[in-house]
């Protein structure tokens, strides 16, 4: 399982717990172009764990290369242009074996508007606030990840709406 735009590596220290707890024997990978947080992400990892971080530009020939029987995707898509993010699918869809999960942003005036009195509130940081309001801004409303489904039409998609203006995105690779 590969998470691109693993930042922290929260996401698979949480799926380390999940697998030791299930008895399951998963390689965790975590790919960020951005080495501070792959840093960050080894600082931060639970004494014997076992997730390997990598350095890595997915727009990359050295990515070109990397298969996965799963890529994670959490709050990472809505950075990137949406002929990025076609890019970006086309290229995961033909390296994935199982398939994909997109996890991000639902773009809602009500989640924006929450976010400034949590901001008002709770950060001190007006970069925090801005790069906030910015990725609501730039979330994704059902009809969106609908429009890059069509466009993307190898695989069964699933969209659920979940919990904190969020949705997911489940992208299954037909079995060949």
């Amino acid at each position: 399982i590969i998470d691109i735009g693993s930042g922290d590596g929260e996401i698979l220290f949480r799926c380390e717990q999940y697998a030791q707890k299930n008895k399951l024997n998963w390689k965790l990978v975590g790919v960020d172009i951005n080495e501070k947080s792959i840093d960050l992400a080894y600082k931060r990892a639970p004494q014997n764990s076992q997730v390997t971080f990598e350095v890595l530009d997915i727009f990359s020939n050295d990515f070109d290369k990397t298969t996965a029987d799963i890529f994670l995707f959490s709050l990472t898509l809505h950075h990137f242009s949406d002929t990025e993010i076609m890019s970006i699918l086309e290229k995961v869809n033909q390296q994935v074996k199982v398939g994909v999960v997109i996890n991000d942003l639902h773009r809602s005036s009500i989640a924006y508007r929450l976010f400034q009195l949590f901001g008002f509130f709770f950060l001190k940081s007006e970069i925090a606030k801005s790069d906030g309001l910015t990725s609501i801004l730039r979330g994704f409303k059902k009809n969106d990840i609908k429009q890059f489904a069509l466009k993307l039409p190898q695989g069964i998609h699933l969209i659920y709406y979940r919990w904190a203006f969020r949705w997911q995105w489940i992208i299954k690779k037909h079995a060949s």
